[in-house]
């Protein structure tokens, strides 16, 4: 079965039950504790999630509600909720390079608080905004605990 991003951390335990059953020898390696793991190692104590409408809804069904139990989750306001919504859409048809959604990301970018922002979207790392905040790709994230892992270095091992 094919799952979008947020999909797979909700069928996470299902597929752990079943490695465990079937006493197959591999992990579950979520998006959503790599960024956890990140957030401990680098101090991370408060945190920005950009992304669809269901991905931002940090106190309800967002896959990254679970990091609330480490970080303080900035709940934005409804009318950023939609820009961001908007914003996916536009990167999608018009491009990231296109300035009306440049310019958009921007606002959405300086129109909040918040020093860490998890750009909890795939398209988004593909923005460039002009920002000081810490702008988070949690699929790089993932990727290199990947090859980290797959090099046979422990989860604390130095990089």
């Amino acid at each position: 079965n094919l799952y979008s991003c947020w999909r797979v951390e909700r069928v996470q335990p299902e597929v752990e039950k079943y490695l465990g059953e079937e006493k197959i020898p591999a992990r579950f390696i979520s998006i959503v504790d790599t960024v956890s793991l990140y957030c401990k190692e680098n101090n991370v104590k408060d945190l920005v999630v950009l992304g669809s409408k269901l991905t931002t809804d940090v106190h309800g069904d967002s896959p990254y509600a679970p990091l609330s139990s480490i970080v303080k989750l900035v709940e934005l306001p409804g009318e950023v909720r939609d820009m961001q919504q908007q914003a996916l859409e536009l990167i999608k048809t018009k491009g990231p390079e296109n300035k009306q959604v440049q310019d958009l990301f921007q606002t959405i970018v300086d129109s909040f608080d918040g020093e860490n922002v998890l750009l909890g979207c795939t398209e988004f790392p593909l923005m460039k905004p002009k920002t000081s905040k810490k702008l988070i790709d949690p699929t790089q994230l993932l990727a290199d605990r990947l090859v980290h892992l797959s090099w046979g270095l422990s989860e604390d091992a130095e990089e």
